[in-house]
């Protein structure tokens, strides 16, 4: 059953940032965070590693803020809630996010990644074709 929202959500970060996802590696691992990227969790983050006894985990890959540079152009993919402020404000920019359980996590038109054992992928593509 895919988990799935659009810009209406997407765009309004306080609704976005209430929407979770998590995908399991089965060995006591995780990668997990918003819809947007934002991490408010403690154990938010691309690569959080258990112990074998599952008693501690470690963050180990908190979270990649993506940067798309076109010619002189830049454009900041991610966010992160400060005291006061949201910055950079990528969410923004996303046109959807769908996870599908037989997929992986996936943000249709612009980022896809897998969640494998103990890797995570981010691949971005252009949703329709760039003149540049």
């Amino acid at each position: 059953m895919p988990f799935e929202f659009g810009a209406d959500v997407l765009h309004d970060f306080d609704r976005a940032i209430e929407r979770e996802w998590i995908e399991t590696n089965g060995l006591g691992g995780w990668a997990s965070s918003t819809i947007v990227g934002a991490n408010t969790r403690r154990y938010h983050g691309l690569l959080v590693a258990g112990s074998r006894t599952r008693s501690e985990r470690w963050v180990l890959v908190s979270k990649i803020d993506e940067m798309l540079v076109i010619g002189d152009e830049r454009f900041e993919l991610g966010c992160n809630r400060y005291p006061g402020v949201v910055s950079p404000l990528g969410f923004e920019w996303m046109t959807s996010f769908r996870r599908d359980h037989r997929l992986g996590r996936r943000v249709q038109g612009e980022q896809h990644g897998r969640w494998s054992r103990r890797n995570d992928v981010t691949r971005w593509r252009p949703s329709h074709p760039c003149d540049r």
